[in-house]
């Protein structure tokens, strides 16, 4: 028997092309569709990596700056306490040698621009010298806490009036003082 050498190699060819067909194509499909995927999914883990390096910077950054944050939480705190205002006024009166006789809170209110920001309006009623009264107000402007000082009002105590190197005149004040929280 003799083998048709160009008929052999014909169908040899298509039976190669076949195979081909049937199992390398789908192969290299898969495989090249194996690449797309795993280019895909490396693209967003580093974009979720860098993503979460950037939220680990911006901790550190927030973690080295958090007195500045403690100084801007003292000075705009998150709500209204009544009990560390009258503590604060009480104390820098003492310091200065005047007196508190009273306290009121009035008018808590939200910000014009509806921000967020309430205010407050302390009255409080002191006695003492104007120069302790001078430097009461003084130690409100440097305090960290935001104070508005809107008005200051001054009447003599009566019977006091003598002037004396040892005694300097009392009045009673009145001051209105507005501050803020969040």
């Amino acid at each position: 028997m003799e083998i048709n050498r160009p008929a052999s190699s014909i169908i040899i060819f298509i039976i190669i092309l076949l195979l081909v067909f049937l199992f390398i194509v789908p192969k290299y499909q898969q495989s090249h569709n194996l690449e797309i995927t795993l280019a895909n999914k490396q693209a967003e883990y580093e974009g979720k990596s860098d993503y979460y390096q950037k939220i680990s910077d911006l901790i550190l950054q927030i973690e080295n700056k958090g007195s500045v944050l403690q100084k801007v939480q003292a000075a705009l705190p998150s709500g209204f306490s009544i009990a560390p205002l009258t503590y604060f006024f009480e104390k820098n009166a003492q310091k200065h040698g005047v007196g508190v006789k009273s306290f009121s809170f009035s008018q808590v209110s939200t910000g014009a621009l509806d921000n967020g920001i309430k205010n407050m309006m302390v009255t409080v009623t002191i006695s003492g010298t104007y120069q302790g009264l001078r430097n009461f107000i003084v130690s409100l402007e440097k305090s960290a806490r935001l104070f508005d000082i809107k008005t200051v009002s001054l009447s003599p105590v009566e019977g006091l009036n003598l002037r004396t190197q040892s005694q300097l005149k009392q009045y009673d004040m009145k001051l209105e003082v507005t501050t803020h929280a969040y």
